[in-house]
């Protein structure tokens, strides 16, 4: 036993088998022997020593690690190692001392804590399922030896009741061990908890998770393993030990190795997010980044990676972006800060892996050597070069003297980071047919080499922060066919006025933010296109037939200059921060489906002409939006579906028996001047809005409807009732068309007790309903007074179910046309009887067209009517005719079958006042 401690109690329970509590009354450990297990147990009561509290001896404590123990402030040792050997050796070391409770592992300069640590106690629990499968009854309660362990590992917690959460889990009991009584504790069967705190990114306390009792009285020789990133948790978490490695101790296979294994498990890690990328292909996109002194740019980098094929799709990218694949190889020491916009990497790592690229990964690497002139030709031709890297040097010229390098495998070209370059010879590109990835970023280049041209494979170009191009020929970028990637960032190309890069087919990034005076941009046709960065005095931006998904990938309220956005053919961009738009240009023609400007088509004073897919792209424009006062004063909104409206005739007219597909079309054209009276004027609306064929109850619409004057729902069969988009949401609404909505019931139920007497539609004139199958009526239940208070004209056709259409409390006031027609099971307008003056005063127009059921219009009369035609009405045989008033006649128009005129009933005070019934010629038999 070392000096400085001492093991006093014996604590263990011998009454633990019949569910009691007894010691032994063994005060103070004894070793029987010198060595061996001998020395583990105890002479005076034969327990090991782990069942004796282990106690500081500060008056004989003479040993360094003895006095850190004993003092809270002191500074922890420091392990140092090098080679995987030593560095496992310091661990075990600190496993097996028993005077060392908590150590910090910090693996080399960070990288490998968690993955090497791993490996090591994965060698612990062999060492412990092995021992447990020889040791016997007896030796099972006489302990373990100082190397076995109940394992408790705890992945970057966050709390310390996740802690004691997974330490609960080791106790037979499984509950909170700090809420168990010491009676209880005590009956616990003794074990060692080796607690592992991995990647830890904020001290803990350790007497709260209560480490300080059960380490020194229930599970004796416990120990806590720290590993985390920042050294000040270290001092935080009073450590005993820090155990550092040393990359310089490390061989190159054990450096590749190590960096091979952090690559893997961060890979393992993505795997569960169902982004599978495989540890080899994060492992190559990691030393990708040594192709740039300090790794290159972070905004970038991901471009790169993706032109070169190390990762997968775009899609999975941003899927990995947004969980910081960056922030994750950061928080593993593999790169270093990202705070200046360039990803920094150790020296003592590059030292390492650049040596490997150059001998086995057919690269030439010599960046940072501030070469003044390029390797020879021969240099380039050697080993079968795939990529080379002259970053960071001082070349001032390329190609100029001699001939060209002949290198048509070579698929990567990095010069970054030279700004003395200035000039390329025109031919230096000819023979690199295989290049891929070509960088110029950061170099003082005055024109690009017609050689270019030739690149016929390039996928990424990379012209950043180049001052003295002052344009970019046209006819160049055009040749380059797969391009994918043109990255531009911060250069000013003073002379670039317009940009059209109208059908490239896989380009799919393009960052102009730079280009100070490029007014006019065109991408229409690069159907790959996803992310743009465009510059801020931008006037003019086509976008049409692009795969651009989301509005934060071009920003476009940033641009204070623009003035016409043209989203045409855009079913992808299904995204919109309408809460971060603060202004939109003075044109903006946005339609996923179709590629011709909405403005030629609508007749709403040169609104705004959105056209979606989807209503979920309204759902954050909200009805108290900024927008509404100062851009969506005029507006056409419409929401259908592609496939709907291919389906759709190309010039639909207003009226649905107007169209060709009407099945009564031949009726109408021979006797639609006796039957239908079109409006003189059709009347137009600023604010429109068109909903077609959605997948669920557009609910995301409602902040547009509620600022809706004229709505036309077609094709939807996802709503039951128009009151599910809200009543409240439709005080604006002055004309509104119901069209094949096949599973609406009702247009307004006020059934419960917080819906009973809504008030709804108060400022609607004009309700057309067509082909509502399941139509039963109009409103179910008790209105509000003031619901329907401004309708004038109605028309329902081809509602097959409707049986009635308001209740008796719906007044309809200011009514002056009402059309009823192929409504076979409808009976009457109201559910219960009422006097037509009370609840038609103004109404003028009555046509009913097929409607054999119908029995009664109104009791009383209708004292403004002037026109009354019907048709199949068999069983309506009284009319709700005018009476006189005064000396004043009323005359009302009828138009009906003679037969229908036979089988009237006429009330004997309308005789001779002035009531006219006039056949039409085309209605006789």
């Amino acid at each position: 036993m070392r000096r400085g401690v001492r093991y006093g109690e014996c604590q263990k329970n011998h009454a633990a088998n019949m569910g009691g509590f007894a010691l032994d009354g063994c005060r103070e450990f004894m070793a029987s022997g010198e060595d061996g297990t001998s020395a583990l147990r105890c002479a005076a009561c034969g327990c090991h020593r782990n069942f004796h509290g282990r106690e500081l001896d500060n008056e004989e404590t003479n040993n360094l690690k003895d006095k850190e123990m004993a003092s809270e402030n002191a500074t922890a040792v420091i392990l140092s190692g090098g080679s995987f050997e030593e560095m496992r050796q310091r661990i075990w070391e600190c496993l097996k001392d028993p005077e060392i409770t908590r150590f910090s592992f910090h693996g080399w300069e960070g990288v490998g804590r968690s993955v090497f640590l791993r490996q090591v106690i994965d060698e612990l629990s062999k060492q412990a399922k092995s021992h447990d499968e020889e040791e016997d009854e007896e030796e099972d309660e006489e302990g373990r030896s100082d190397t076995l362990y109940q394992i408790v590992w705890v992945r970057a917690p966050r709390s310390v009741g996740e802690v004691r959460t997974r330490v609960s889990r080791v106790i037979p009991q499984n509950e909170d061990y700090l809420n168990l009584g010491v009676k209880t504790l005590y009956n616990i069967p003794n074990q060692k908890i080796l607690l592992i705190l991995d990647d830890l990114r904020q001290s803990i306390d350790l007497d709260r998770i209560g480490f300080n009792s059960w380490e020194s009285i229930v599970w004796p020789g416990s120990k806590v393993v720290i590993t985390s990133h920042s050294k000040q948790i270290w001092s935080e978490m009073k450590s005993n030990v820090n155990i550092e490695g040393s990359w310089e101790g490390l061989s190159e296979d054990e450096a590749w190795d190590l960096l091979r294994a952090e690559a893997t498990d961060i890979a393992n890690s993505l795997a569960t997010s169902n982004i599978d990328i495989g540890g080899d292909a994060l492992m190559q996109c990691y030393t990708y980044l040594f192709l740039f002194l300090d790794g290159g740019p972070s905004n970038e980098i991901s471009a790169f990676w993706k032109t070169e094929r190390l990762i997968g799709t775009f899609e999975s990218w941003e899927r990995m972006a947004h969980l910081s694949l960056l922030s994750m190889l950061q928080n593993r020491a593999m790169i270093l800060g990202l705070d200046t916009g360039f990803i920094h990497v150790s020296k003592s790592i590059v030292s390492k892996v650049v040596p490997i690229l150059n001998r086995q990964g057919r690269c030439l690497v010599r960046h940072g050597l501030e070469l003044e002139e390029a390797p020879k030709v021969d240099e380039w031709e050697k080993d079968n070069l795939k990529r080379i890297s002259l970053a960071c040097s001082r070349i001032t010229v390329l190609g100029q003297v001699g001939r060209p390098p002949n290198v048509p495998q070579l698929s990567t070209l990095i010069l970054f980071i030279n700004p003395l370059l200035q000039e390329v010879s025109d031919d230096f590109f000819y023979n690199m047919q295989g290049l891929r990835v070509l960088d110029l970023s950061l170099t003082g280049i005055k024109s690009l080499p017609s050689s270019l041209s030739t690149l016929t494979n390039l996928r990424l170009l990379a012209l950043s922060y180049c001052p003295n191009l002052e344009t970019l020929p046209i006819h160049l970028l055009h040749s380059l066919q797969n391009l994918e990637a043109l990255l531009l960032q911060k250069s000013p190309f003073p002379k670039l006025t317009q940009l059209s890069l109208d059908m490239m087919q896989h380009l799919y990034l393009l960052d102009m933010s730079g280009a100070s005076n490029l007014t006019q941009l065109s991408l229409r046709g690069c159907r790959s296109f996803e992310m743009l960065f465009p510059p801020k005095d931008l006037e003019i931006l086509d976008l049409s037939s692009t795969k651009i998904s989301e509005f934060d990938y071009f920003g476009f309220w940033h641009m204070t200059r623009l003035r016409r956005l043209d989203l045409l053919d855009t079913k992808h961009l299904n995204v919109v921060p309408w809460h971060k738009i603060h202004r939109l240009p003075q044109t903006l023609n946005w339609d996923h489906c179709s590629i011709h400007s909405l403005a030629e088509e609508i007749h709403t004073n040169q609104g705004y002409c959105i056209s979606v897919s989807d209503d979920e792209i309204f759902e954050s424009l909200s009805e108290d939006s900024k927008l509404w006062k100062i851009y969506f004063r005029k507006f056409r909104f419409s929401v259908v579906s592609c496939d709907q409206r291919q389906q759709q005739q190309p010039k639909d007219t207003k009226y649905p028996f107007e169209r060709t597909h009407f099945i009564y079309r031949g009726i109408y054209e021979a006797k639609t001047k006796y039957f239908t009276q079109s409006p003189e004027v059709i009347r137009s609306y600023d604010r429109c809005l068109e909903i077609g064929s959605t997948n669920d109850v557009p609910y995301s619409i409602r902040g547009v409807l509620y600022h809706t004057e004229f709505l036309s729902l077609c094709g939807n069969n996802s709503i039951i009732r128009l009151s599910q988009l809200g009543v409240e949401n439709m005080d604006s609404l002055i004309e509104c068309r119901l069209e094949k909505c096949l599973n609406m019931q009702h247009l307004v139920t006020s059934t419960g007790k917080i819906t009973r007497n809504v008030v709804a539609l108060s400022r609607i004139e004009i309700l057309l309903i067509f082909d509502l199958t399941n139509l039963k009526s109009l409103c179910r239940g008790t209105l509000g007074r003031g619901s329907f208070d401004c309708l004038k004209h109605m028309c329902l056709e081809h509602c097959h179910r409707l049986s009635t259409l308001f209740s008796s409390s719906v007044c309809l006031e200011k009514l002056e046309k009402l059309e009823i027609k192929f409504c076979y099971k409808l009976e009457s307008l109201f559910e219960e009887a009422v006097e037509g003056q009370d609840v038609f005063p103004q109404l003028k127009e009555l046509y009913l067209l097929k409607l054999p059921k119908l029995e009664c219009i109104c009791n009383g009369n209708l004292p403004a009517l002037e026109k009354l035609k019907a048709h199949g009405c068999q069983l309506l045989q009284k009319l709700p005719l005018p009476t006189a008033t005064g000396n004043k006649l009323n005359t009302v128009v009828i138009s009906g079958r003679q037969e229908w005129k036979r089988n009237l009933k006429w009330e004997e005070q309308l005789i001779n006042q002035g009531v006219k019934l006039k056949v039409p010629r085309a209605f006789k038999v």
